[in-house]
């Protein structure tokens, strides 16, 4: 098959990377170190040992120690960071005759963990203009946590997941998923479908880090960033050769395997993955032959990076990603199509920094997202019913000088959409961005952070989206006040679409539409001590020119704005540790969304949900490990959006999970149960769950420093 053909050719293109890698040399020498438990004082394996002036990485070793090689005679940065303590910086005077011992102190939250989301430039989370939550995603690939939509479920309270379909959806801060922003390395991914991305092609192997930004960062992102931005940050290399694999295997053989390997060595480093999964899926409502809970699918990814340093001021960065996903959802007598869905997209980006205080970053990415019929009758022959295609070009210049720390850029975004469903087969749209950010620091504890993103539009239509923060630090209490305005641009598909739904209504685009606005305040007091961290986050959202589709002519529909929406709500993120090795963490949502247009509470919203864990480390000996997790999710009843005359309802639910995890070195094992206490619930689209069911995650990591 044709389809067969090109994803041979790009496995081919993108994997050539692997076959070789290249050895450049300089002079250097190496620097040892060992790293410490400031408590306790034993060492610490697998902490990361970062080089931040040659952007150099590797990792501790089981009995603590490191080893780098630094250019003698060259002042250095030295930035040693790890899971559970707080990150350490060392600035110093290379000499051969250097060898030092960093102590680590232990911490529920890394206060200096550096992070890219707010401001597309890293600077520690402490720093950051806006609430910012950081969750590694080490931990939770150990815990059998594969799945993306479950971990922002257990870690994100105030989203929600609803399943139609085979699809899930999402819901943050009271709104859809159109008005939140998801990225991969900070950027866009294309294959919208009614509002929410395809969140299998986002596979948490090869995430290093997830960022999660409450409220509107239209100033840094444009479109669709309103109720917050979620970036996944994917993984580099960490030791001279890594490679590792793991197997999760549960009922009705749900099974998630990966594979990578890479390495980083002088100049150049490399990392290469494969990820597979698979579910025969399952039905809790077998009367109703034509649907399915969960239908049965599987999926690949293919992910390659390539990074190379021409030197200690510039580097290169190559990514590429190829996924394919089939849903068996075709029933032979009655419709005998399964879906299918596939995706390219890679990125290459110049990074140059002139000095301490300026750098400037060049990128084009791509990205392209194809949907499938599959005959099942013709051979499994794949015909394309849509295509999207996203081409993003940006330059950005970050620098500090006595006016403040500027962030600036500008963009060019084209977009190239087909679909059947179309007015038009082949339609395209292309937008011109500029953006400006100052953070001013009036004194060491009062930042004042102003900015403007300027947009103009094919169409012929541009927009002008301002925000202004004020930032308190009485360390170590930090106050936030911002004031964003945020803006949702109206899609190909809606602009274009012409849907007929087999003569019972039609659904038709609207070239006229304007971008949804929206004005958010909101106001955070976050406390980050060594054992202690929560963050309380209240916001008011109100939205004006909401798109949806109203009923303009008898059994006819059209995208319209007309909409308007209010939500108000607090946010509660804390974390605990009372002893040594336990944890005690707690994230609580309250939202109250209201849709003006008709004075009545929005559909697919929950007004509360809470995610809780209690997470106890226990060490065995010098290399043995047991972590025992108990975390429950609770989400309060909430009504959907109508589908023709009937209207779902879900009633509120707790969802139990158990998990043990046994390491040795870097070999582990885990046993866990989901959904604990057996809650079954046949026509929820909430909680889908056909029961308790065990799983069992193998995991295997190899490093050669």
């Amino acid at each position: 098959m044709a389809f067969t053909k090109k994803i041979k050719v790009l496995l081919l293109i993108i994997s050539l990377p692997m076959l070789f890698s290249v050895q450049l040399s300089f002079s250097q020498s190496n620097f040892k170190g060992k790293v410490i438990d400031a408590q306790t004082g034993e060492t610490i394996a697998g902490a990361k040992v970062q080089l931040k002036t040659y952007n150099r990485v590797t990792l501790t070793n089981d009995s603590g120690l490191f080893t780098i090689s630094i250019p003698s005679l060259e002042r250095v940065i030295l930035e040693i960071s790890m899971l559970g303590y707080n990150s350490i910086t060392d600035t110093f005077i290379f000499s051969s005759s250097h060898e030092k011992t960093y102590k680590l102190t232990p911490s529920v939250e890394d206060i200096d963990a550096v992070v890219i989301t707010a401001n597309r430039m890293m600077q520690p989370i402490k720093n950051t203009t806006v609430l910012t939550q950081l969750v590694p995603a080490e931990q939770q690939l150990r815990m059998g946590n594969y799945n993306i939509t479950s971990v922002l479920e257990r870690e994100i309270a105030g989203l929600e997941k609803a399943n139609f379909g085979y699809r899930p959806k999402l819901t943050y801060q009271g709104l859809g998923a159109r008005y939140m922003l998801f990225l991969v390395d900070g950027e866009r991914m294309a294959g919208e479908m009614d509002g929410d991305i395809d969140y299998y092609r986002l596979n948490m192997d090869n995430i290093d880090r997830i960022e999660i930004l409450r409220g509107p960062a239209s100033v840094i992102y444009g479109s669709n960033a309103i109720s917050g931005v979620i970036n996944l940050i994917t993984r580099k290399p960490q030791s001279g050769f890594e490679a590792g694999s793991s197997l999760r295997y549960s009922k009705y053989n749900e099974t998630n395997f990966n594979l990578y390997a890479g390495g980083a060595r002088n100049k150049i480093s490399y990392l290469s993955s494969i990820t597979t999964n698979h579910t025969d899926g399952y039905d809790l409502t077998p009367n109703e032959p034509y649907s399915k809970n969960q239908e049965k699918y599987s999926n690949y990814a293919f992910n390659q990076r390539f990074d190379y340093n021409f030197s200690k001021q510039t580097s290169l960065t190559i990514k590429g990603n190829i996924f394919y996903n089939r849903i068996y959802d075709g029933i032979v007598d009655v419709r005998a199509v399964d879906h299918g869905y596939a995706g390219q997209s890679s990125l290459v980006k110049i990074e140059h920094k002139q000095n301490d205080s300026a750098q400037m970053v060049f990128s084009y990415a791509i990205d392209r997202f194809v949907n499938y019929n599959i005959l099942i009758n013709r051979n499994d022959n794949h015909s394309k019913t849509a295509s999207d295609v996203l081409h993003t070009l940006r330059w950005m210049t970050d620098r500090v000088n006595s006016l403040g720390h500027w962030t600036g850029g500008s963009e060019f975004v084209y977009e190239n959409l087909f679909s059947e469903k179309l007015s038009i087969p082949y339609v395209h749209m292309y937008t011109l961005i500029a953006f400006l950010q100052n953070d001013y620091r009036i004194s060491k504890k009062i930042s004042v952070v102003s900015g403007s993103r300027a947009i103009y539009y094919s169409t012929g239509k541009y927009s002008i989206v301002p925000a202004l923060s004020i930032v308190l630090r009485f360390e170590p209490v930090i106050l936030r006040t911002s004031y964003g305005q945020g803006f949702r641009s109206p899609t190909l598909k809606e602009m274009y679409y012409q849907f007929d739904h087999q003569g019972m209504f039609y659904l038709i685009g609207n070239r006229n539409l304007e971008s949804e606005r929206s004005n958010y305040v909101s106001t955070s007091v976050e406390l980050r001590k060594n054992n202690f961290s929560f963050a309380a986050n209240a916001y008011y959202n109100q939205l004006t020119d909401m798109i949806y589709h109203t009923l303009v002519a008898e059994r006819t529909f059209q995208y319209i704005n007309i909409n308007k929406a209010r939500v108000m709500g607090v946010d509660w993120i804390s974390k605990w540790k009372p002893l040594r090795d336990l944890i005690f963490s707690l994230n609580m949502s309250y939202i109250n969304s209201i849709n003006l247009s008709t004075d009545s509470a929005m559909y697919n919203v929950a007004p509360f949900s809470a995610a809780g864990s209690i997470t106890y480390n226990l060490k065995i000996k010098k290399n043995w490990q047991i972590t025992l997790d108990l975390s429950d999710r609770y989400t309060a009843a909430r009504t959907y959006e109508p589908v023709g005359e009937i209207i779902y309802h879900d009633p509120a639910f707790h969802y139990w999970k158990f998990t043990s995890m046994l390491r040795y070195k870097t070999l582990s094992f885990t046993l866990g149960i989901d959904n604990l206490f057996n809650n079954v619930m046949p026509y929820s689209l909430g909680n889908i769950s056909p029961g308790r069911r065990m799983f069992i995650v193998l995991s295997y990591q190899i490093h050669k420093y």
